[in-house]
């Protein structure tokens, strides 16, 4: 499965009895992360962004926000795991699930930076390697069903910065408002916790339904 997907990072066990008895260890597969800058963030940060925004950010600042996008969001994963998310959301947990790993590892980096630890800069690239990733999923990544549920939660991230105002749609993106990115960033990762936690099915279809547009 790993080798078929292709995936960046796992965590195992992941079932919420086994990992609130045993805990849950991560491992990152860094070549899979590689070919993931290589095949979906590069050409899309390529492709998208504006010229004098491309400058601020070198390449090995992308592939390390890449990779460290992977890191948290295992590491989001084992935080966010209800017992009984998967039963009260059904088939569209994948989705929810995913997205809210993904929205509140970065929420977590925001913490570390102010902590320290990470640097303003590292959040950013972080941030950019996400969305790079999302635009990269729906330009390039429509036909990988295997990436289906990854896919429609990247379209949910970006209507929902598109909403706030965190980006800009004017002949493409061009200039992400970082304040505006990391605070929507936030609201979103508590909406998200809150529907793993306690939202029914039809929840998650009205909220699914609200920013999954691909046009």
């Amino acid at each position: 499965l790993i080798a078929r997907t292709q995936f960046v990072g796992v965590n195992l066990p992941n079932d919420p009895i086994s990992m609130e008895r045993y805990g849950s260890e991560i491992t990152i597969f860094k070549q899979a992360s590689a070919l993931r800058f290589r095949k979906e963030v590069l050409p899309a940060f390529k492709k998208l962004f504006a010229p004098s925004f491309k400058k601020l950010f070198s390449l090995q600042e992308i592939e390390l926000g890449t990779l460290y996008s992977s890191i948290l969001h295992e590491l989001g994963h084992v935080y966010l795991r209800y017992r009984y998310s998967e039963q009260s959301l059904k088939d569209l947990f994948p989705i929810i699930d995913e997205l809210a790993a993904y929205v509140a590892g970065i929420r977590v980096c925001g913490f570390l930076l102010l902590k320290d630890v990470a640097s303003q800069k590292q959040l950013e690239s972080i941030m950019l390697a996400f969305l790079a990733r999302c635009f990269g999923m729906v330009l390039y990544g429509k036909d990988n069903h295997a990436n289906y549920h990854y896919m429609i939660g990247g379209v949910i991230f970006i209507n929902y910065l598109l909403e706030n105002e965190a980006i800009q749609e004017t002949g493409g993106i061009s200039w992400p408002n970082f304040t505006k990115m990391f605070f929507s960033v936030g609201e979103l990762a508590i909406l998200l916790e809150k529907m793993l936690a306690s939202s029914s099915r039809s929840d998650a279809e009205s909220f699914i339904r609200k920013y999954c547009n691909l046009q």
